[in-house]
């Protein structure tokens, strides 16, 4: 059964796919597979995905129907279901989840993003490392491009003022001068993790003015003003994605003042207490994307276009895909007061309010 690769991104960097490979499972045509979450936010077994067939899917109560899973593999089936119902499969809430379930990866570097990946978040992980860098050169002039190019730079220093500032960053952080690389990994890996949930959210932006203005000249059309349940049914869309989508942004928002300020008088428990904030949120920021993203990419995939699909078709759509599933997405909670919506946000609205 063959399974097309995702066009842009590979299998690990996305929200809403988690490749059964990296999973210990008994059944090893099973470990050819893969989850997915569904347009209801359902996690589902992808059997194939092929242009010309679809996605071939089956939900984990059905396995026995195409694998064989007696003797050790009938664990198979509740380790699977324990995954489907994870929010997210992005690679930082899987690292979380898979912990709470016992559930032991044999490669760990199947829970990073790709290069590639991490590569693409470069400018958003810009506002995390100038600090840093500032910290150890004393300027912002040393630029990296990448995670790995920042944690070379500081691990080995050519500079005599950079050997300076690392032994006064020690003292700063109180812990060895040994001990420094390890904290810039998980530096780099907190903020990595805010980056690629910035750029998932940023992603979703213009997708999400898009099919909003779309239903919103669906509940204009005469055959349909009259339709109570249809207009109910968007109203509660709107409001949910919307409120979704602001809840993300104000946490990544309030993420980034308090990382300045954290800078302000830095120190390694300031800077521990600041990675369990982040950790603590992103199974909620992870879900609260991937639904997003399966919900746009599913609108997007039936109807590419504005003219693409009779108005019947897509009221249907709405109405049997949009909204279900919604009422399962869990609030991720304020860190703490909602600070102004930065840049990429205050577009979608503007540009909202022009349609």
């Amino acid at each position: 059964m063959a399974r097309k690769a995702a066009p842009i991104e590979t299998d690990k960097d996305a929200l809403h796919i988690l490749p059964l490979s990296q999973i210990p499972l008994e059944t090893q045509a099973l470990r050819d597979t893969r989850l997915i979450k569904n347009t209801h936010l359902q996690g589902v077994v992808e059997l194939f995905n092929e242009s010309s067939s679809g996605s071939g899917q089956i939900e984990p109560h059905d396995l026995r129907l195409v694998f064989d899973m007696s003797g050790t593999g009938r664990q198979d089936i509740d380790i699977i279901r324990s995954l489907c119902a994870l929010p997210s499969f992005d690679v930082y809430s899987l690292r979380i989840n898979l912990r709470k379930l016992g559930i032991a990866v044999e490669d760990h570097d199947s829970l990073k993003l790709s290069d590639a990946k991490a590569g693409q978040l470069e400018g958003h992980m810009r506002v995390f490392t100038r600090p840093l860098i500032a910290t150890i050169y004393g300027s912002t002039e040393a630029e990296a491009r990448s995670l790995h190019d920042i944690v070379a730079l500081f691990t080995t220093p050519d500079l005599e003022q950079a050997r300076n500032n690392l032994r006064r960053l020690s003292t700063t952080l109180n812990i060895d001068i040994s001990q420094i690389p390890s904290f810039l990994e998980d530096y780099g890996d907190v903020y990595l993790s805010l980056a690629y949930y910035q750029f998932c959210l940023e992603d979703n932006a213009p997708r999400l003015k898009r099919f909003l203005a779309e239903m919103r000249t669906l509940k204009g059309e005469p055959r349909f003003r009259s339709d109570a349940s249809f207009q109910r049914s968007c109203t509660v869309i709107e409001e949910k994605l919307m409120l979704v989508f602001q809840e993300v942004n104000d946490v990544l928002n309030s993420f980034r003042t308090r990382t300045a300020d954290l800078w302000k008088d830095l120190s390694n428990e300031r800077f521990r207490d600041m990675e369990q904030l982040v950790l603590s949120h992103q199974t909620q920021i992870g879900g609260a994307l991937c639904a997003i993203t399966v919900k746009l990419n599913a609108w997007n995939i039936n109807f590419p276009s504005p003219t693409a699909g009779n108005p019947t078709a897509r009221v249907d759509f709405i109405l049997r895909d949009m909204q279900q599933g919604l009422e399962n997405i869990q609030p991720i909670g304020p860190v703490d007061s909602a600070p102004v919506a930065p840049k990429a946000v205050q577009m979608m609205d503007e540009d909202y309010e022009e349609i």
